[in-house]
C-alpha cells in the first residue's frame, strides 16, 4: 500500500500541466505536449523555407527546409520530444534550398593592360607591376528550372599591368646604371669587365643571343664578375626590331636569346632592351613570359658614332643623376672610344659619390617604392 501511495504521488506531480514560454508568451500545457504539437496547435507559426532556382527566384514556396524550433536558444533536432517545465521556446523560418545545378567552366586568359597611354619613351623603365591571372567563367544551369546564370563563384580575370617610370630613388641614394649593348665582344667585353673590377662597379650587359652562342665564355664571365646579363633579343637586325615583326616572331627572338643566355650562364632573364629602343604597346602581347621589364635609357652617349672618348664621357657625366640609366656599347664594331670613355665616367662619378649598380637593382628599388605606395602587394 505504501508503495502504491508513493507511486501515486510521483505520478500526480509528473503529470501536472507544465509552464513554458513560447515566443515570449507563457502557456500552461499538458505534460505530454511535444515541440511538434506547438506548431500543430498554432502557437508556433514559422514556415518552411522556399525552393529556389539558381538565380534566386522561387520555384516552390515552402518547398525548402523545415522551420526551426529552439529551446533555450539551442536548436531542437527531435520535434517529437516532449517539452519540459520552464522551457523557453522560440522559432525561425526554415532555410531556403537552391536546386541542384550543373556547371560549365570557361577559362578567360589574362590580357595585357597599360596605365595611361603607353609609350616606350615616357620613361626608361617599363615594368610588369601586376603579373595577371586567368579568370574562370562558371555558367550554372539549374536541373529543375533550366535557368542558366553566371555563377557568383566565377573568378574575374586580372590583366597584366604595365607601368613606365623614370626612376628617382625616394631616399636620394646616388645609384646609377651603366649599360652596354650588342655584346659580348671578345675584344671590348673583357676590357669593360676589367674596368668594372678596378672601380668595384657593376653594369648591365644587354647581350645578343647570337653573340652569346658564339662567345658563351664571355657571357659567363660577365655574370661571374657580378654584373647583369640581360637580353637584347637574338639578332638585332633592323628587320627584326620588335615593333616590326609578328607576335610569334617576337616570342622567337626573345626565346632564342633567353635560351642562349641560360645555356651560357645559368641565368634566366626576363629583362630586355628592345633593339633600337623600338617597342610599343602592341609588342608586349607577343612577349609571353619572356619579358617583365623593358629597359630604355636616360642618357644616350651615342658612343657608337665615335665622337671621341671625352665627348662620350661628357654626355654621361653632365646629365648624370640618381637612378638614371646610361647607354653605351661593348659590341657592334670598334669600341676603343667607349672603353676609354667608360674609364672617365667610372672615375668621375665614383668620385662624386655614385655607386654603379645593375638594372635589376634599380628595378628592385622601384618595386620597393611601389610596395611602400601600396601599388603592388608587399
Amino acid at each position: 500500500m505504501v508503495c502504491g501511495i508513493g507511486f501515486g504521488i510521483f505520478w500526480y506531480f509528473h503529470t501536472l500541466p507544465i509552464l513554458v514560454s513560447v515566443n515570449d508568451t507563457e502557456y500552461e500545457l499538458d505534460y505530454k505536449t511535444t515541440y511538434q504539437d506547438l506548431h500543430d496547435q498554432g502557437m508556433l507559426v514559422a514556415t518552411y523555407g522556399d525552393f529556389l532556382a539558381v538565380d534566386g527566384s522561387i520555384i516552390e514556396q515552402g518547398g525548402g527546409a523545415i522551420y526551426k524550433i529552439l529551446d533555450d536558444g539551442e536548436l531542437v533536432t527531435d520535434y517529437s520530444a516532449r517539452l519540459h517545465k520552464n522551457d523557453v521556446i522560440t522559432e525561425a523560418r526554415g532555410d531556403d534550398v537552391t536546386e541542384e545545378s550543373s556547371i560549365v567552366e570557361t577559362v578567360i586568359p589574362w590580357t595585357w593592360d597599360v596605365e595611361d597611354s603607353y609609350n616606350f619613351y615616357n620613361g626608361s623603365l617599363s615594368l610588369v607591376v601586376n603579373e595577371g591571372t586567368d579568370g574562370v567563367d562558371r555558367m550554372e544551369t539549374g536541373k529543375v528550372s533550366g535557368i542558366t546564370i553566371l555563377s557568383p563563384t566565377s573568378v574575374a580575370m586580372v590583366p597584366r599591368l604595365i607601368r613606365t617610370y623614370t626612376l628617382t630613388p625616394a631616399d636620394g641614394q646616388k645609384v646609377i646604371a651603366l649599360t652596354f649593348d650588342d655584346g659580348p665582344n671578345p675584344d671590348a667585353t673583357p676590357q669593360m669587365l676589367d674596368l668594372l673590377n678596378e672601380f668595384n662597379a657593376k653594369a648591365t650587359f644587354f647581350v645578343l643571343g647570337e653573340n652569346v652562342e658564339a662567345f658563351p665564355e664571355l657571357a659567363k664571365k660577365v655574370a661571374e664578375q657580378g654584373s647583369q646579363v640581360a637580353s637584347h633579343s637574338y639578332s638585332h637586325a633592323s628587320s627584326d626590331y620588335l615593333d616590326r615583326i609578328s607576335s610569334e616572331a617576337i616570342a622567337n627572338q626573345l626565346s632564342l636569346a633567353q635560351t642562349a643566355i641560360v645555356n651560357a650562364t645559368g641565368v634566366t632573364t626576363t629583362v630586355v632592351r628592345p633593339p633600337g629602343g623600338n617597342f610599343d604597346y602592341d609588342s608586349w602581347s607577343g612577349t609571353g613570359s619572356y619579358l617583365t621589364a623593358a629597359v630604355g635609357w636616360d642618357i644616350d652617349t651615342e658612343d657608337w658614332k665615335k665622337p671621341g672618348a671625352d665627348v662620350i664621357a661628357s654626355r654621361a657625366i653632365s646629365s648624370a643623376k640618381p637612378g638614371c640609366i646610361i647607354l653605351m656599347h661593348d659590341g657592334g664594331g670598334d669600341r676603343s672610344q667607349s672603353i676609354e670613355a667608360a674609364r672617365i665616367i667610372l672615375e668621375t662619378l665614383t668620385a662624386q659619390g655614385y655607386t654603379f649598380v645593375t638594372v635589376d637593382e634599380l628595378i628592385q628599388i622601384q618595386r620597393d617604392q611601389l610596395k611602400a605606395e601600396g601599388v603592388i602587394p608587399s
